[in-house]
């Protein structure tokens, strides 16, 4: 029996046509017997590379605030979520344009300077305002504000690493593109875990979209999610979402046998999402569905979107790289993606060591 090299056109067109069917009878099984035993050898991989990347709880959150309309939506919406994350402290920041004190101008205008601060004072007043009517129902809450001048993105930036912040939570509005430029620029850049509110987000969680990859990016999400959902009354319905892309058959392969080779693909896929879950999620008390998905052509993130649409999910928790400079600039191209299409759902991005 000739072997069939999937991704070598040259030897695939040499396949006589009518071999074809006999050979993909063949080699379908053996390609794929081996799913569990292989996806049960790589678990220590993947567990390793996701220790310490599961965002339990959270010490200390920055949260960028702009005095617009869209601060009440994430205030709000942190006042829910914070619950179950749980998230113990929170630092409210506000980047004012760029100011120097000790330029000529303001050394020698005292009166200029004053009303600056007296702005600051009025925008803390604002931000306490906003924050003390939406966790009203809190017993205490840690928190502080701060008011910032400079570029935006380098102020969010110079602040997580300061606080040490765990988690940076922005909002974006629904004019946006997507989430909006600093919202991506932010995700990609800082070193923590983030979290993205849309503008008029609803204040439920009844169920939570996680990609899944098989890598300890996608364990950590999962975890995440499994994490947070269990800590409600009513745990949320898990939906994990897993797609795959086939081997080039197009140079000897018919639209049947495409059919059977995807089929063998989804099914061994399937086995490995029931390892996968049975690892990192067992303990869920609340539902969790499966979608596993053929990529026949396009970009991961618009499957995942379609599924997150489809499930009316309320929460995308998504794993991403994590904390060192390179990585940092290539959180995942999945990642990117989705955050240039969805200006919707919330978007919990887990940021792995």
């Amino acid at each position: 029996m000739p072997v069939l090299h999937f991704d070598d056109p040259q030897n695939a067109a040499v396949v006589p046509a009518e071999c074809l069917s006999e050979i993909l009878d063949f080699h379908i099984p053996n390609l794929f017997t081996t799913t569990k035993v292989a996806m049960k050898e790589a678990l220590p991989t993947i567990i390793s590379n996701a220790d310490g990347g599961v965002l339990r709880e959270v010490n200390q959150a920055l949260v960028a605030l702009d005095l617009t309309a869209t601060d009440a939506d994430i205030i709000r919406y942190l006042s829910f979520i914070g619950r179950y994350l749980p998230i113990k402290s929170y630092h409210f920041l506000h980047v004012v344009p760029y100011f120097e004190p000790t330029d000529p101008f303001f050394l020698q205008n005292v009166e200029a300077l004053e009303k600056i601060w007296e702005r600051n004072d009025l925008i803390v007043q604002e931000m306490d305002s906003e924050v003390s009517e939406a966790f009203a129902d809190y017993d205490s809450i840690m928190h502080q504000y701060e008011v910032a001048a400079g570029n935006p993105l380098s102020e969010l930036l110079k602040a997580a690493e300061a606080y040490e912040s765990d988690l940076v939570v922005i909002g974006t509005k629904r004019e946006d593109s997507g989430f909006g430029i600093l919202a991506r620029n932010l995700i990609r850049k800082v070193k923590s875990s983030a979290l993205v509110v849309p503008q008029q987000v609803e204040t439920k969680l009844e169920t939570i979209l996680v990609p899944i990859d098989f890598s300890g990016f996608s364990a950590n999400a999962l975890e995440t999610a499994a994490t947070l959902g269990s800590r409600m009354k009513k745990a949320p319905k898990l939906v994990c979402v897993h797609v795959f892309e086939l081997p080039s058959l197009s140079v000897y392969a018919s639209g049947t046998d495409r059919a059977k080779f995807a089929g063998a693909m989804e099914v061994q896929a399937r086995e490995a999402m029931d390892i996968f879950l049975e690892k990192f999620a067992a303990d869920y008390p609340g539902e969790i569905m499966t979608h596993i998905i053929d990529q026949e052509g396009g970009p991961v993130a618009p499957y995942l979107f379609d599924v997150a649409k489809m499930e009316h999910a309320d929460l995308i928790v998504m794993g991403a790289k994590g904390h060192s400079p390179v990585e940092r600039l290539f959180i995942g191209s999945v990642t990117e993606r989705m955050l240039n299409i969805n200006k919707d759902i919330p978007t919990l991005v887990i940021k792995s060591e």
